[in-house]
């Protein structure tokens, strides 16, 4: 099962660098890694909606209202990466997000979103792999000094990243597609 310490270790190590063993050691790998891995996390969870990462929560209106243009405002969620959605018959297109709120025109919200998910043990191997490879490459030019070994792992990010989001996909089933009458009458 992966760690903090065994992704920013397997970064170390894809650069050349000595194995990681704790946070506190003092080399430039373990400072490299450990000082970026919060901010690639984040990116990388914002990036696309992981299945590990996705939350969803009923929302309760503030007592404040926005100046215009909607009735109720909503907190987002402390964790909230990125809204992926409403979902509450004729509001899933009607609203906005201004401000770490969330402004609609109904009373109460089913919010989907992307949550920072900073427990590893949940986090698919895939995803694991995508976190190491892009630490990997940030580090590679100031630890290995080699630009061609940072342009073959950012390579390897974008290949592992294509696998992880190929997977995350295919864990869910297909969405069907729902027929009514105007788009009937289109064709």
């Amino acid at each position: 099962m992966a760690t903090k310490i065994s992704i920013c270790s397997n970064a170390a190590l894809l650069v050349g660098a000595a194995p990681i063993a704790n946070p506190t050691d003092n080399t430039t790998a373990a400072r490299l890694t450990f000082n970026l891995y919060d901010h690639v996390r984040d990116d990388l969870l914002r990036a696309h909606p992981w299945n590990f990462a996705t939350k969803r929560v009923k929302l309760s209106p503030l007592t404040s209202q926005p100046a215009y243009g909607y009735l109720y405002e909503y907190n987002l969620p402390a964790d909230c990466l990125r809204v992926l959605g409403i979902d509450y018959p004729l509001v899933s297109s009607d609203f906005r997000i201004e401000g770490g709120r969330v402004l609609a025109n109904t009373d109460s919200l089913n919010l989907r979103y992307v949550f920072k998910n900073e427990d590893v043990a949940t986090w698919s191997p895939d995803f694991v792999a995508v976190v190491t490879y892009t630490l990997a490459s940030l580090i590679a030019y100031p630890i290995a000094k080699s630009d061609s070994l940072r342009q073959t792992l950012e390579q390897k990010v974008l290949f592992k990243t294509q696998i992880a989001k190929a997977n995350n996909g295919l864990e869910n089933p297909s969405q069907r597609l729902i027929s009514n009458p105007l788009m009937q009458a289109r064709y």
